[in-house]
């Protein structure tokens, strides 16, 4: 317990309060052991609740409340009502959540917070790539990315950081270029794999992407697969746009470039062997064939030819790859997709 910390019930101002005590079942199995500044901070905080108290004492104990306990969702949301009804600062509020997110950096409950606090100081959605914002929304915003990219770098993989702003104030241009970093950073960043999808996905609107991006986007993906054929990122990145945009490009053009670089002897410099032998030894490779392979039985249909023959062999012999070589861990999902073929 800190030293200087004053319990609530010997703080004068607090006299008028009866404390609610928290829960706690007389005979249970296993009663929880709250230390007194957990517990006395808390029933005074459920007697504010219940009160309904809206005031500057009700937004301090939020603080003490959520420092004990950064997860708890009621605390949030009270402080998110007292911050609106009383007109506080947010950006004195910023800067205090910046300090608690030094050590709850994957705080759901600080993220939304964080997130309603830059909506109310920029209210307009509105395109902060160009002039329609004010200076000083855009100095806000600024400072947002800002501190998204220290989070982002400190931790990749923390999805808190990703997404909401640049799609409320139409980013998209220069997130493009910033998940473009990440992944050259680090081509198994399956986050800014994901945040590439997102952007040009979402910053179209309703609009399909073209040819020529279309185009782009598979050599980009195919740039990265030679990198590390096993890492699973690009493999669904492609595939799940194409599915969305084009489909067809997935065996025009996307599959005779898989074939190329599986037959490529070349090896990329840090690689042990050739690109081809790569290929060969990733399981999305041998599922990316399984997928073309359900397509072109798609498309000869009901049709009984010597295709749909070869088709079937090799749809099948793919299947027993990866069940007994390349992912026998899961051996039983290779097996039913393999049952697709032989009924």
């Amino acid at each position: 317990m800190d030293e200087d910390w004053v319990p609530y019930n010997q703080r004068e101002e607090w006299k008028d309060i009866i404390p609610m005590n928290l829960p706690q079942e007389p005979q249970s199995v296993c009663a929880i052991a709250y230390d007194e500044k957990y517990a006395t901070t808390m029933s005074y905080f459920r007697a504010i609740i219940h009160k309904k108290e809206l005031s500057e004492r009700a937004w301090e104990i939020t603080n003490d409340a959520i420092m004990l306990n950064s997860g708890h969702y009621t605390a949030w949301v009270f402080r998110l009502k007292l911050f609106h009804e009383l007109k506080k600062d947010g950006k004195k509020e910023i800067e205090w959540l910046n300090e608690m997110a030094e050590d709850h950096p994957k705080t759901y409950q600080l993220w939304h917070h964080r997130e309603s606090i830059i909506k109310a100081l920029c209210p307009v959605k509105q395109d902060a790539e160009t002039d329609t914002v004010n200076p000083e929304q855009k100095e806000i915003i600024a400072a947002e990315l800002w501190f998204l990219l220290e989070a982002i770098t400190a931790d990749p993989k923390n999805f808190h950081a990703w997404q909401w702003l640049v799609k409320r104030y139409a980013l998209w241009t220069q997130e493009l270029q910033f998940v473009e970093s990440r992944i050259n950073n680090d081509v198994r960043n399956n986050s800014a794999w994901n945040q590439r999808y997102f952007v040009l996905t979402k910053g179209q609107g309703d609009a399909k992407l073209d040819s020529d991006v279309i185009e782009k986007e598979i050599e980009y993906s195919i740039d990265k697969i030679r990198l590390a054929p096993s890492n699973e990122s690009p493999w669904s990145y492609i595939c799940g746009l194409l599915r969305k945009f084009s489909p067809a490009h997935i065996t025009t053009k996307l599959h005779p470039i898989i074939n190329d670089l599986a037959n490529d002897e070349s090896a990329h410099e840090g690689q042990a062997m050739p690109v081809g032998q790569l290929m060969k030894k990733s399981p999305h490779y041998w599922a990316f064939l399984i997928d073309i392979y359900e397509i072109r039985l798609e498309d000869l249909k009901l049709e009984s030819s010597r295709d749909t023959a070869e088709i079937v062999q090799s749809a099948t012999e793919a299947c027993d790859m990866l069940a007994q070589s390349i992912d026998p861990i899961r051996f039983a999902y290779w097996n039913y997709r393999k049952q697709a073929f032989v009924l």
